[in-house]
């Protein structure tokens, strides 16, 4: 049993480390996705102001 109990122990800090680098690449993207909304809505006013003066 105390085999068992050690093994499920070192399997949950496995996903739970996992888990955590998991939530920072997610982190990661979700900032690098934002940045490029950002940069798409500048071109984008960016556009409608060049065709506006057209």
């Amino acid at each position: 049993m105390e085999s068992n109990n050690l093994t499920i122990t070192d399997i949950w800090s496995l996903t739970n480390l996992d888990s955590l680098a998991m939530l920072e690449s997610f982190n990661l993207c979700l900032s690098l996705f934002s940045l490029l909304v950002v940069l798409l809505r500048g071109n984008h006013a960016r556009l409608t102001i060049f065709t506006s003066n057209h």
